[in-house]
């Protein structure tokens, strides 16, 4: 995977599990991560569509990181779900 000052990107889909509508029950999600030295930040998005396919039946939202002070890591996270 190409690093580019740090950054790096992902991003999947899953088809829906529906014959002849890949909408239905389809999950995507991307996160952007950065590394360099002792710090680590990530951003991460996640989309399960419903199985009507209409809407997001559930989207979660992740921030994160960690800094490393050589004796004592510090780690953060802020979750963030909607739907059901």
């Amino acid at each position: 995977m190409p690093v580019l000052a740090g950054l790096t990107a992902t991003g999947e889909i899953a088809f829906g599990e529906q014959t002849g509508d890949w909408e239905k029950s389809r999950e995507t999600g991307a996160s952007v991560n950065y590394a360099s030295g002792p710090a680590y930040a990530a951003f991460t998005v996640y989309d399960l569509d419903d199985a009507n396919g209409v809407g997001a039946a559930r989207r979660n939202f992740l921030l994160g990181g960690t800094y490393d002070l050589g004796v004592v890591k510090l780690h953060a996270l802020v979750q963030k779900s909607t739907g059901t």
